[in-house]
């Protein structure tokens, strides 16, 4: 049998009375998806359910006749419910809280409910249990009957529809209706007259042993999934009501009804298992039993510092202390003199403060909510000692401690501690902090006791934080620079030491020292030193005395410079890192130190990589990008592109073209480098990439015999909106050239070279000046994102390499 909960959310749709419902009761909700309605709706749900007051099998037949399926039914219903145990966040406070929601609240856990909640659990009886003595035969129980002693006999017998069996030489004999004990008797009698005497006088034994249980069929009635089951007959109550799922949400887990030939023959009250683990009401179910769950009489929900908060059914004869029992008692800090009982009825609520010696006398009437309260967070037998002591924190309130006692529990005085002065706070018990102020050594001398309350703080001073000015400071070139803490006889010498001496680019001529004065006008007085490199033995440095709050300078050297490398990189004869030997060294410097290029380098496309801060905002740069970008792939505008805004100490990346001039040598003798540069000679290519407006974009071989007309026509010549009149070449390095007019009258088409790149704009589209880019600034463009690209490129190959 399959497990179900309450589905409330299919019961709004379903059911409900209010205007929601006047839209969906009379619809076919086969096409609905449940799992898709709000959150909002679903509380509705709730709320509507609860209204309803119907059971599992009513809500099941109508889902059913609105069309919804059994699994949706039963996936709705998995999500409700809550484990018994689970604290509620709003209990455990000492401020008394008004409740508004209702104790019957499906969102709180059913005492008991849990037990019918795990889906895994068979707790059908197993075939090989034995039955009990009193268990009653019928049809359809399979037997084993062996005979054993003077004469042995073993028959396997099937009791037939009319209630007999049949055995060898026996016969026929009636056993339904019978008690194991009461039929093994009967066929006893049997035997015996027709050759198993032995049987009688106790030389042989008959036993009977059911191999095979009868089913029977019972009805569940007020359960979560009520109807019709068939058990095996060894089935007891339990067990009808576990597999239907246990009581309904509104039914009773304590006033159980077997009924048998319409009689009432037992009640079953689960709280005798919930509680002691008892199965004392329980019975053997037998065919057409009704196991009848009526609705509940009185519940309560208890919350707070009990250590099961669930909502309970009492009996009529049971009171508060009766539910407090069944909910396991209290928790370890629960406050347990007073209990609040929260109680709906009429058209208002009431409170009641219940005491200890109350509770078996309360009567609850039903839909009360008890809370139990967590005990004070404040301590009553606790001082703190903070300060200047050697183990700050709470300590014990032992009778009759005093402020003396307490210092020493917190281990003493520390070397630094105020001795003349103590702090006393006091916790208000007239409405006002109270602070007290005495001598520290006069107590600790014995010559003053001054007693402590609870919860009382002292405060002992310590000097330390008293003189935050007694501390030095040194700045500048050395290894560890910042405050240290004054002590007399703290030399210039000695904060050096301190410190961890010079740094490398120090500047030892030239020792500050600044100590400021009280003064109208002067903010300080400075003194400069110079000081040896081994300032351990400087004469100067080991006679000057600091004061509290001075600050030593130590300044950088001018002159001193950090080696600086720059990098060739790419078809070098010999690429590597070379130092600067200069501030002024040129490129060619450089160049030459490298061996210059090898037989495969292009140093037409050669290109200088410069890291700088940037000072100002590259956003007019970033909407040029998305122009560029724009038109080259023929969109009105980008979907996408990022702002960048840089903060001006970013750091960006600059491509500086250096070959493709005239002449090489004069170039990169007048450029001059900067520390970090990396220069690149890329390799000779043999193509040419054709891109932008044309039918085909390629990349075909450098043919030096081809023109830049001849390459377009071989991308399949230009479409229909080709601006042909600004058709201009990339070249490797970056550099860009467009056709041009000779005397009005010549075109002068640029120059086809290994490597470059034809680009065919397009059409500018709108009318908005604004959106167009000029020629500059188009080819300014191309030529960054071309060498940009290209030096991409060279990374990734090397990277590859």
């Amino acid at each position: 049998m399959y497990k179900m909960k309450f589905g409330y959310l299919t019961l709004l749709i379903l059911l409900s009375q209010s205007a929601f419902s006047q839209g969906w009761l009379g619809k076919d909700l086969s096409n609905i998806n449940v799992k898709e309605l709000t959150n909002a709706q679903r509380d509705e749900v709730k709320r509507s359910a609860r209204l309803q007051g119907l059971n599992d099998a009513d809500m099941e037949a109508i889902a059913r006749s609105r069309g919804i399926s059994l699994d949706d039914f039963r996936d709705i219903r998995a999500n409700d419910g809550e484990k018994i145990g689970k604290k509620d966040k709003d209990t455990s406070t000492s401020k008394r809280q008004e409740v508004s929601e209702n104790v019957l609240q499906t969102t709180v856990a059913i005492y008991g409910q849990e037990l019918f909640e795990n889906s895994n659990l068979d707790f059908l009886p197993s075939s090989n249990l034995a039955p009990t003595a009193g268990y009653i035969l019928g049809p359809n129980d399979h037997l084993d009957i062996r005979i054993y002693g003077l004469q042995e006999q073993n028959m396997k017998v099937v009791v037939a529809t009319n209630g007999s069996i049949v055995i060898p030489y026996g016969g026929k004999i009636m056993v339904s209706g019978l008690t194991l004990a009461q039929a093994e008797r009967t066929i006893i009698n049997q035997l015996k007259k027709v050759g198993f005497a032995s049987l009688g006088n106790g030389n042989s034994q008959l036993k009977i042993q059911i191999t095979e249980f009868r089913t029977i069929q019972v009805m569940v009635w007020g359960a979560k999934q009520s109807g019709a089951y068939y058990l095996p007959s060894l089935a007891t109550g339990f067990h009808a009501l576990f597999a239907s799922g246990g009581p309904g949400l509104n039914r009773s887990y304590r006033n159980i009804h077997i009924i048998r030939n319409g009689k009432t023959i037992r009640v079953i009250d689960l709280y005798e298992f919930l509680a002691k683990g008892s199965r004392a009401s329980d019975i053997t179910l037998q065919d057409n039993d009704i196991v009848f769950i009526p609705y509940y009489d009185r519940r309560v929900r208890l919350r707070g510092e009990i250590k099961t908060p669930a909502v309970f059914e009492l009996l009529p004869n049971e009171h508060l202390q009766s539910a407090i029992t069944y909910a396991g008692g209290y928790t370890e800090i629960a406050y347990q003199e007073v209990v609040e009982v929260l109680r709906y009825g009429g058209d208002q609520k009431e409170l009641f403060t219940v005491r200890a010696e109350e509770l078996a006398d309360f009567k609850l009437l039903g839909s009360e909510i008890v809370t139990v309260s967590s005990i004070m967070d404040r301590y009553s037998n606790r001082v703190k000692v903070d300060g200047a002591v050697e183990r700050p924190g709470y300590y014990s309130m032992a009778d009759g401690i005093d402020l003396k006692k307490a210092i020493e529990n917190a281990g003493g005085l520390k070397p630094s501690a105020i001795k003349e002065y103590v702090l006393l706070f006091r916790e208000p018990r007239d409405g006002q902090n109270h602070y007290y102020a005495y001598r520290l050594d006069s107590i600790l001398a014995g010559n003053m006791r001054i007693e402590l309350q609870e919860n009382d703080m002292i405060l002992v001073g310590d000097s330390l934080d008293m003189n935050r000015e007694d501390k030095v400071h040194i700045y500048g070139d050395v290894n560890k620079q910042g405050e240290y803490l004054f002590g007399a006889g703290i030399t210039v010498s000695k904060l050096l030491f301190l410190a961890g001496g010079f740094e490398q680019e120090a500047l030892t001529s030239k020792i500050i020292i600044s100590r400021k004065v009280e003064d109208e006008t002067q903010l300080a007085t400075v003194n400069v030193l110079s000081a040896r490199r081994d300032f351990w033995n400087d004469k100067a440095l080991n006679e000057f005395v600091l004061k509290p709050g001075d600050v030593v300078t130590v300044s950088r050297n001018p002159y001193y410079r950090k080696q600086v490398y720059v990098t060739c990189e790419g078809e070098f004869k010999v690429p590597g890192v070379y130092p600067m030997a200069s501030r002024n060294q040129s490129l060619y410097d450089i160049y030459m130190q490298a061996g210059g290029s090898n037989q495969y380098g292009n140093v037409d496309g050669s290109i200088l990589i410069r890291q700088r801060k940037i000072q100002i905002s590259t956003a007019k740069i970033e909407s040029l990008k998305a122009k560029v970008l724009n038109e080259l792939y023929a969109q009105d505008t980008l979907k996408e592109v990022d702002e960048l805004n840089y903060k001006p100490d970013s750091l960006v990346i600059d491509t500086i073209v250096i070959g493709g001039y005239r002449n090489f040598e004069t170039t990169a003798k007048s450029f001059y480098l900067q520390p970090g540069d990396r220069f690149i000679i890329p390799t000779i290519e043999s193509t040419v990439s054709i891109l932008g407006e044309v039918y085909n974009p390629n990349v075909i071989m450098y043919d030096k015999k081809l023109t830049l007309k001849r390459y377009i026509i071989m991308a399949g010549g230009t479409t229909e909106e080709a601006k042909k009149n600004n058709i201009f070449v990339v070249y490797s390095n970056g550099r860009s050239a467009k056709t041009r007019r000779f005397l009005g009258v010549f075109k002068l088409r640029p120059a086809i070279r290994p490597g470059c790149q034809i680009i065919v704009p397009s059409k500018s589209k709108g009318n908005d000046a604004n959106s167009r880019l000029s020629a500059t600034e188009r080819i300014t463009m191309y030529s960054v994102m071309a060498s940009t690209m290209s030096s991409l490129a060279y990374l990734i190959s090397q990277i590859v390499k």
